[in-house]
C-alpha cells in the first residue's frame, strides 16, 4: 500500500543559496523529511519538480 505524504512529512528551510547571473536570480531550498525516503519516493519527489512550470 502506497503512503500518502502531507506537509507534516517535510520541513522546507529558508533559501540556502541565491545567485544572480545576467539579471536572472536563482535560488535553492533544502527539504528535510521526517524519515528517509525509499528510492521510489525519491524519484517521485524529483519528478514533481521536473513537471512544475518555470516562471
Amino acid at each position: 500500500m502506497k503512503k500518502n505524504h502531507n506537509l507534516n512529512d517535510l520541513t522546507i528551510r529558508s533559501t540556502n543559496c541565491q545567485t544572480t547571473d545576467n539579471g536572472i536570480t536563482s535560488h535553492t531550498h533544502t527539504v528535510l523529511f521526517e524519515r528517509p525516503l525509499i528510492v521510489e519516493e525519491q524519484q517521485q519527489f524529483t519528478q514533481i519538480f521536473k513537471i512544475l512550470p518555470s516562471r
